[in-house]
């Protein structure tokens, strides 16, 4: 892998890549996640896909899950994005911080 970066580099194709992301477009590798995770998460905006994906524990991709269709404080039906930022924040989990990449980890 290091290599085929390396030669990559070397051609003058400044495009790095990191799993499924490359510096020009990051999709999100939900790949590790069951069909009915990736499908939930696949709605979402990119940085809750990140998150509920790649930073989230099985516990919390369950939790997020399990509250959409739930009423918010407000009384209005959870989103999965919703669902997703509430249990960030229950979590105590710092957002992701959007550089332009959306949330991908190549700079």
């Amino acid at each position: 892998m290091k290599k085929y970066l390396l030669a990559l580099f070397m051609m003058g194709n400044l495009a790095l890549t990191y799993g499924d992301c490359t510096a020009m477009n990051c999709n999100v590798g939900c790949g590790n996640l069951s069909t009915v995770e990736q499908s939930f998460a696949s709605g979402m905006s990119s940085m809750n896909r990140e998150m509920f994906c790649n930073r989230f524990t099985q516990s919390m991709r369950d939790s997020a899950m399990g509250m959409v269709g739930m009423p918010d404080a407000s009384g209005n039906v959870m989103t999965p994005d919703q669902a997703v930022e509430k249990t960030a924040r229950d979590n105590n989990m710092m957002p992701m911080q959007s550089g332009g990449t959306n949330g991908c980890p190549v700079k």
